[in-house]
């Protein structure tokens, strides 16, 4: 049994040293760089992150960590998981292809590498991490579809277009959009806030829904609001139409704490 799962975790490294990749600095490496999936889709299970969107072509990784100590006893050695995936960045991370798809994760189930993440602008990126263990997460710069499941994880969006899903039980999530948006956009956070800005000039179909918090809007922002006969509920969802409305759809929801609705 213990010779099958050696050569399991040999076939991986080898595998994932045949991958196409560039390290500039030998084994103090700064930067690795990955050739995009052919689906264009990247999948990211790590606790800590900013992912930025560049123009170019490919997933370039860097470590925004402070150099650790060497350890002595690993030279010539490789690190993995528990599932056989090696250290194939430099950084504690594994990247491989599954399906099509480019998955990039850590390999310590505790202490996340605190990585910055380069992808093509207009990718599909799916984010998945379910540990309590996670810390900030940033996406900036990325015109491509957004999928974000957290647990733990904080979440902050910077000049993101969607669509997007995102859900996060007990992180807060920012986001702040470009001046063009394509829904369908769902922001939910179940017990931390969600505070979005949008474009003065956006049309949208807007959704908001707490259960236990409370909702903030800018007041400049022009939203027909629907009516329940004569009446507008406030309390704890709002639904109506942003500047006339449209066919994207926005839906906001935190289900304990605060939806903050501000204008850019």
């Amino acid at each position: 049994m213990k010779t099958k799962m050696f050569a399991v975790i040999l076939m991986a490294i080898f595998t994932a040293r045949g991958y196409s990749q560039t390290v500039t600095d030998g084994s103090t490496s700064t930067e690795t760089t990955f050739s995009l999936s052919k689906n264009g889709k990247v999948k990211i299970e790590l606790g800590k992150a900013v992912i930025e969107g560049h123009t170019g072509s490919s997933v370039i990784l860097s470590s925004l960590d402070r150099p650790r100590k060497a350890d002595p006893r690993a030279v010539g050695l490789v690190q993995v998981n528990g599932l056989g995936l090696p250290d194939n960045t430099g950084f504690g991370i594994n990247v491989s292809q599954e399906n099509g798809t480019m998955v990039v994760r850590q390999l310590d189930r505790i202490d996340p590498p605190n990585i910055k993440i380069l992808v093509p602008e207009g990718c599909m990126l799916s984010y998945d991490y379910q540990s309590p263990h996670g810390s900030d997460i940033l996406l900036k710069d990325l015109k491509g579809e957004i999928e974000l499941s957290t647990n733990h994880n904080d979440v902050r969006l910077e000049n993101v277009t969607g669509p997007i899903t995102l859900k996060s039980i007990h992180g807060d999530v920012d986001a702040i959009f470009g001046e063009t948006v394509r829904g369908p956009i769902s922001i939910v956070s179940v017990h931390g806030h969600v505070d979005v800005s949008l474009p003065s000039a956006l049309s949208a179909n807007l959704k908001m829904v707490t259960k236990y918090g409370e909702l903030l809007l800018d007041p400049d922002l022009k939203i027909d609001v629907e009516r329940d006969g004569k009446m507008i509920r406030y309390n704890n969802q709002i639904g109506g139409k942003l500047n006339g409305g449209s066919g994207t759809n926005i839906d906001l929801r935190s289900d304990h704490g605060k939806i903050y609705l501000r204008k850019k």
